[in-house]
């Protein structure tokens, strides 16, 4: 009877970390809905293209500073946060510090490519001034809230900062050429609202930050290389399309693709939640026995599929609208970009099971080769899309590589027998 009424005590605070994160999530996604028709009216088309074109280039920035963190640090936080206090504000502090270092490193960086390479140089002002995202994005401490499971706190800041972001653009951006402080104004309000978690987290649930040595930085940094690794080439594989595009198309042609490329984002976001609400239970669920995270994965695979296809299937059928609604005109090459991604967040989806089965049962290098060899297939074949067919090779070869994802991910977790035969 205890063991039942503990594992439902799970089962509910699952429910309620997803069902608080969905409906947060929902309000930061009609935000967005709402804000981004308005930026395309106000910059054009061809100036959107360029804004996503710098995001994308930030991501990389804001990946190598994050440094796979977002997946051990919630580990870690998870496993020693109420049996362990003082060894959890320790780990804190390493993470913390080892960002503060990255952060000055990737400035560093931008500022060398701008200095260096013609096609960065050109775009000097918008990436120094987008470099604000990489500060934004580090300040909300989302492994913190994911180790502790209490991701609510999270949807809510993230809201926040959405907030300040709708009221930023609103305030700054008056004329075409204001463009160029749309990031700007993204990175200072996630900024502010990373600030004030910082400070829940200390004065309510009583973390504590201390001075962390520079031999335990590097320590740090060293053992999570190839979590870093493997979260790059995640970056790459889904965020290389509209750089690549770059090099070969128009402002005007970017733009196009971009705004299917920012509706997916959101789209994505639903699977960026369940995967940071499944990864701390799971990891718990790993410590009991291989077949309790089987057992949890069956029933997250049924439902993916039950909610999931006729999600995609709608998605297919009403893409005209959502560009309407996104760009407030009828686009028919953006409806043929999302009507080909239609189905890539179900494929994303049910590669969950596998790819958390390889990082929770010590399988971490496979899953960064896995990684990397799926970064090499995408990297292939979207150079020779996109050179021939554009955006739509761009949309295809993301789609391939979500089918090349699933297969890999699937097949080594049942060669490694993670998976039951049967």
């Amino acid at each position: 009877m205890f063991l039942k009424n503990g594992r439902k005590k799970l089962e509910n605070k699952l429910v309620k970390n997803f069902a608080s994160l969905s409906i947060l999530k929902a309000s930061n996604f009609l935000l967005s809905w709402l804000l981004y028709p308005y930026i395309i009216r106000m910059v054009g088309i061809a100036h959107f293209g360029e804004i996503v074109l710098a995001q994308s280039i930030m991501l990389y920035f804001v990946i190598f500073t994050d440094y796979g963190f977002s997946l051990s640090a919630p580990r870690e936080i998870a496993r020693l946060y109420t049996t362990h206090p003082k060894e959890c504000n320790a780990q804190v502090s390493s993470f913390l510090f080892a960002q503060i270092v990255l952060g000055c490193i990737s400035f560093v960086g931008l500022i060398l490519l701008t200095q260096s390479i013609p096609f960065f140089a050109k775009k000097a002002s918008l990436l120094c001034l987008s470099f604000m995202i990489v500060l934004g994005q580090s300040a909300i401490p989302a492994w913190i809230f994911q180790g502790i499971e209490r991701m609510e706190y999270l949807a809510w800041f993230n809201l926040i900062a959405k907030l300040l972001f709708v009221v930023g653009v609103w305030w700054v951006l008056q004329t075409p050429d204001d463009y160029l402080w749309v990031n700007f104004v993204w990175g200072a309000a996630h900024l502010l609202a990373g600030t004030l978690a910082w400070g829940i987290l200390v004065k309510r649930f009583g973390f504590k930050i201390g001075l962390v040595s520079f031999k335990k930085i590097i320590a740090i940094i060293k053992r999570d290389f190839h979590l870093f690794i493997a979260n790059l080439t995640n970056v790459v594989i889904f965020n290389s399309s509209v750089i690549m595009l770059g090099f070969f198309v128009d402002d005007k042609t970017l733009g196009v693709y971009s705004i299917a490329d920012r509706i997916f984002l959101f789209v994505r976001q639903l699977v960026v939640i369940t995967h940071q609400t499944v990864y701390p239970r799971i990891t718990q669920l790993a410590e009991k026995s291989k077949q309790e995270v089987n057992n949890f994965f069956r029933t997250f695979v049924r439902w993916g599929i039950i909610l999931g296809l006729p999600a995609c299937l709608l998605f297919l059928t009403i893409a005209p609208w959502i560009v309407y609604v996104f760009a407030e005109k009828y686009l028919s090459d953006t409806t043929i970009f999302i009507r080909i991604l239609s189905f890539t967040p179900l494929l994303a989806l049910l590669n969950i099971p596998a790819s958390q089965s390889l990082l929770v049962f010590g399988k971490e290098r496979l899953y960064t080769r896995l990684s990397t060899l799926a970064v090499v297939f995408h990297s292939i074949v979207s150079l020779g899309l996109i050179y021939f067919y554009q955006g739509y090779g761009a949309a295809w070869a993301m789609l391939l590589t979500e089918l090349f994802l699933l297969g890999i991910f699937n097949y080594t977790s049942y060669t490694q027998k993670l998976f039951p035969a049967s």
